[in-house]
């Protein structure tokens, strides 16, 4: 935990929202820490895959990166839900129902929060 007082970070989202989340988190870092800011978290992830700094990603697309390494495995994960979404004159269609129960299944299996709405 000592080591992250001077590591660079790719931040997503909003500045001051990160720096007090990842300080509620228990991360000792600062505004320095944040080398760079972005709204994507597929953009933050290829910057992190370049060396630009640690950033997050969910376990089940983590997995496929081997190069990548697990930083401060003693923290506990962020729950990150996702969630399925369509119009509302599409939920009674049986091709999307099936499709949301397939999806909601394949994420269940691997332990990720799933909402559908």
């Amino acid at each position: 935990m000592e080591d992250v007082k001077s590591a660079h970070f790719v931040g997503i989202g909003e500045n001051d929202e990160l720096l007090d989340f990842l300080k509620n988190w228990g991360l000792p870092i600062t505004q320095t820490n944040l080398r760079v800011l972005v709204d994507s978290g597929l953009v933050g992830w290829q910057m992190a895959r370049q060396g630009l700094g640690i950033s997050a990603m969910t376990d089940d697309i983590a997995r496929h990166f081997p190069e990548m390494k697990l930083v401060l495995p003693e923290v506990e994960p962020i729950p990150v839900p996702y969630w399925l979404t369509t119009h509302k004159e599409l939920h009674s269609s049986k091709r999307i129902r099936l499709v949301y129960d397939r999806i909601a299944e394949i994420l269940s299996a691997n332990k990720l929060p799933v909402r559908v709405g």
